[in-house]
Parts: C-alpha cells; structure tokens; sequence
C-alpha cells in the first residue's frame, strides 16, 4: 500500500436527498419528439416523456419497487419535473458510476444526450401534459423470475427487521442448500420481499458450519458482518444490486456449489425512517451445457487502512500477477464514503495497459458487481493492477465526520473498506488448482503485512 498526496480525484457533490433518487432499467430507443412528426412542436408528456420514464425509470420507480416514490404517472413526473431534469442534466442518474472504456458492461444504465434534451425542453415548456387519455406510464414489472422459474429457491429463514434509522445495517444470512451433490451454477437472481431497503447482496460458500455457528451466537436473524463474513470462506458467488441485469454465465463457464454448502447471503439494508421487514428470496440456476472451466475469485485491495484526518488523496494500490491464461468474467469494488476514484488495469505481457474500470465519482449506495459484455481474454503473465483514492478531508461531501478524523478498516459504514473482486475462469481447467494457491499465498502475505502494520500501531 502507498499514500500519496499527488492525486486528486473528481469530486462532485453527491448530497443528494431521497426525493432526488431516480433510479432505472436501461434502454435505449426511447421515442422523443426528435423522431416524431410532431418534433417542431413542444414536447409533450404523453407523446415524448411518457416513454422515455417507462424505459429507464418505472424499473425501480414503481408502487413495489426499490425507489422511495412512483413515476408512473403524469402527475408522479411532473411534481418533480425540475429535480428530474437537474439529476439527468448532472447524470447523477439513473446511477451508473463507471465511465465508459474499450471494454463494455452489462445493463449500462443512461439516457442518450437527446432523451435528456427533451425532458429539459418539455420542463422548459411548463409541463404540458398532451393527450389525457393516453394510457399511464408502464412500470415493468416481471410477474415471475426474469429467467424462468430456478432449479432452487433458497429463502431467509425467518423475516428480519431493518432499523428505522441509521447509516445502513449489514448483515450475512445463512441459507443451506441440502444439496445431495455438487452442482454447476450458471445464473442466479435475486428477489427482496421488501425492495426498497435491500441496497447490495453479496454471496459466498461455506462447507465448515463456521456461518451457522455465528448465526445461532446472535440473536437476531444472521449475524453482523461487512466486506468479508466473519471467516475464510469456501468461494465468492457474486453480488447483485437494484438495477442490476440478470444474466447467466458465457456457457460453459460455471459456479460451483459443494454438496450440503451453505449459501452466506450478506445484504446492505437501507433505513427508510420506520421499521420495515425483509426475507429475501434467491434463485439458483443450475448449468444446462457441459462444463468447461470454472470461475475463479481473485481479490485485490488492503486488508488494513489508516487515513489521517484532513487527508485528501490517500492511495491505495495493489496488483496479481497471472500465472496462467484466463478470461476476466466480471469485476466488483467495494469501498464506503472516504473513496472517490476506483481504477482496475490490466498490463499485459506486451507492456500495453487496458483499463478495465474507472469510477472518478465513488458513491458507495450505488455499488455494483460489473459484468463485460464480452469475457477478455488476458494472457499469464498480465498484471492486474488496482488503485483506490480516499478523501478524508472536508470538501468530500460524504465525509461522515465533521470535523473529519482519522479512519481505519473497520466493519461500520463509518469506517472503510479497500477491495476489488475479480472473477476469472481459466483457459485450461487443469490450471484451476496453481491459479487458486498462486491467489491465495498472496493473500495470506498481505494478511501477515496487515496484522503486523495493525499490531505496531496498537502498541
């Protein structure tokens, strides 16, 4: 790890209040007045801002939906037509915090330039409604799972009840599969009871019982956990987030799920003000087509960081080295408010440097795991690189503290996190086993490092 002064991230002040959230599926094609016959004339609701909130906005604005408030109406947009047009105008939304690179991701959420244009026109207009009798804005709700009914459904065992109030509470939920055999896993969907306090769910595996020990020690449903889930796990399963696109994985390429695992379901809740209750419910689905190779979790980051008060650029940089062909399947950072700038590079053999992801404007309510639309071929011997920018001082508007003070790892939103989870399968399966240990004795030596940095400290 290495803290510098010398970078200074975009900062873009992101106070934004729950009435500004205007989250949504992603399309494109949404017909505007700029396709239509009518285009000389003003833009009106029913013809040219009607479809355009269907197609990027209902998917979370909706009576059952994620977001604290409907947009499936006319009267729903217009009373906030001005916030609307201010968070498209600044892209602030529909959330999206990578910027575009050579290589594209899955459910990229934005509107085009000229869909923002005429909803900035149609304010400017005054809002007028157009035909009345136009049928109200469609929110696309899927009666049913988006892939079809899974192979396993595994739900909370018992309801849990999400604080009124507070930064956000997170907690890992065990979940046993009884499953006779190990199983290929291609896909698998998420499905909250109560949509609007689930921000982010992680998954992993465990094999030991350790979960269910840690489980039955609290009294509540699950167990308090942040980043990791209170021990070394049997394998990371992906993560999901509101917005995010279900979708399997390339064919032949799987998850694996032993016989008799638990999943660890690890869930981000948002406080909406009163108390509210969730048993959220996963789907599992199982691979159809043989199996070719399996995906491999590599991690990058800190496992201890320090951030002294008033530090504005504090640097956190990790790299891996591939020890054999692989394909990068999907990224996932995590970090919490002090975070501003997230980079993922990959340098390959020939000394060229592609970059795989870069957020200059880190909000941590929007994190996500990134899919590539396209797996990437990256050869051994390709470095991985990461870099994690944090602001501790008081120009960061998320800045928890005021005054700031000092920030260290920790398992509170409050404090912070350093971590970049990548998934890879190999080229050659039989390569599976050497990737896997190579991975691991790094992460044991950054381990020891961080204990010892941590253990000087205290004395």
């Amino acid at each position: 790890m290495a803290v510098t002064d010398d970078h200074q991230p975009q900062n873009v002040a992101i106070a934004l209040s729950s009435a500004l959230v205007f989250a949504g599926a992603v399309a494109y094609g949404a017909t505007t007045n700029a396709d239509n016959p009518a285009a000389s004339s003003p833009p009106v609701f029913s013809r040219d801002i009607a479809p355009i909130v269907s197609r990027h906005c209902t998917g979370c604005h909706h009576a059952q939906g994620s977001a604290p408030f409907s947009l499936t109406s006319y009267d729903d947009v217009r009373r906030r037509a001005r916030q609307i047009a201010g968070v498209l105008s600044s892209r602030l939304m529909p959330p999206w915090l990578p910027e575009d690179s050579e290589h594209e991701l899955i459910g990229r959420h934005g509107l085009t330039e000229l869909e923002i244009q005429t909803v900035q026109a149609w304010v400017e207009a005054g809002v007028p409604e157009g035909d009345a009798a136009s049928p109200a804005v469609s929110a696309p709700i899927s009666p049913g799972w988006t892939l079809g009914e899974p192979d396993l459904v595994l739900t909370m065992p018992e309801p849990y009840v999400v604080p009124a109030e507070g930064q956000g509470v997170i907690r890992t939920f065990v979940l046993p599969t009884n499953l006779p055999g190990r199983r290929a896993v291609s896909a698998i969907e998420v499905r909250p009871s109560n949509p609007r306090v689930v921000r982010h769910v992680w998954f992993s595996l465990d094999t030991t019982g350790s979960a269910r020990m840690l489980d039955e020690a609290d009294a509540d449903p699950g167990y308090p956990t942040m980043a990791d889930i209170g021990f070394v796990h049997a394998g990371s399963f992906g993560g999901w987030a509101p917005g995010s696109e279900v979708a399997p994985l390339p064919p032949g390429i799987v998850r694996v799920m032993p016989a008799g695992a638990d999943l660890l379901v690890q869930i981000h809740f948002a406080a909406t003000g009163k108390e509210e209750i969730e048993q959220t419910s996963i789907g599992i689905y199982f691979a159809r087509e043989p199996v070719k190779t399996v995906v491999v979790p590599i991690t990058l980051g800190s496992y201890w960081l320090d951030i002294p008060a008033g530090r504005k650029a504090y640097e956190v940089v990790d790299s891996f080295t591939l020890p054999h062909d692989v394909q990068l399947i999907s990224l996932s950072p995590h970090a919490h408010y002090l975070c501003r700038h997230v980079e993922v590079l990959a340098e390959t053999p020939d000394g060229k440097v592609h970059e795989l992801l870069r957020i200059t404007d880190w909000n941590p309510h929007w994190q996500q795991p990134y899919r590539f639309c396209t797996p990437i071929d990256l050869q051994a011997g390709t470095v991985l690189r990461m870099r994690m920018i944090y602001d501790n001082s008081e120009e960061n508007p998320q800045n928890p503290h005021h005054p700031p003070r000092r920030v260290t790892t920790g398992h509170t939103m409050e404090d912070e996190m350093s971590m970049i989870m990548l998934h890879v399968a190999p080229a050659d399966p039989h390569t599976t086993r050497s990737l896997e240990a190579s991975h691991r004795a790094q992460q044991l030596d950054r381990m020891q490092k961080a204990q010892e940095v941590r253990s000087r400290q205290s004395q």
